[in-house]
């Protein structure tokens, strides 16, 4: 089963902290967005141990809210 890790607002994807096929925790931080206001750092929600299925964005790309960032399968 796949988790999407989605943007929770619009913004600019300002880092990403993981690459495809790498092995992350929940507690891991895997996007950092940048909003008009602040910047907020994109986690995995449950589980323990996920492994990136795909990347769908690249830094410096703006998104919008509820726009998939990231897609990963637990392991």
């Amino acid at each position: 089963m796949s988790t999407k890790i989605t943007a929770p607002m619009p913004g600019t994807v300002q880092s990403i902290k993981v690459k495809k096929g790498a092995v992350v925790s929940s507690s891991q931080v895997l996007v950092l967005l940048q909003t008009l206001k602040n910047e907020v750092s994109l986690k995995a929600n449950g589980g323990s141990k996920f492994q990136v299925v795909d990347i769908a964005v690249s830094e410096g790309s703006n998104v919008r809210a509820g726009e998939t960032l990231i897609v990963l399968k637990a392991i």
